[in-house]
């Protein structure tokens, strides 16, 4: 429901920063452990999807979102 929510544009700063908490858990909980590698699960590859999304709860829905045409942009 949160990837369909960011993709919509809807509440994205709030779901975008509840994600990098998300992500930030898998980084260092389960893949760190594995090391550096993405064919053996390292975590670098859930490190990039992190700081991705990270970055979008900083930056906002943008023009197209409905966060903007509703007016709710937090």
């Amino acid at each position: 429901i949160g990837a369909l929510m960011i993709m919509f544009g809807l509440f994205t700063r709030l779901i975008a920063a509840a994600l990098a908490v998300e992500f930030a858990i898998i980084t260092f909980v389960a893949h760190w452990p594995q090391g550096f590698g993405w064919s053996r699960g390292g975590w670098e590859y859930p490190l990039f999807w992190g700081l991705i999304i990270f970055a979008i709860a900083l930056r906002g829905g943008g023009p197209y979102s409905l966060d903007r045409k509703f007016g709710w942009e937090l």
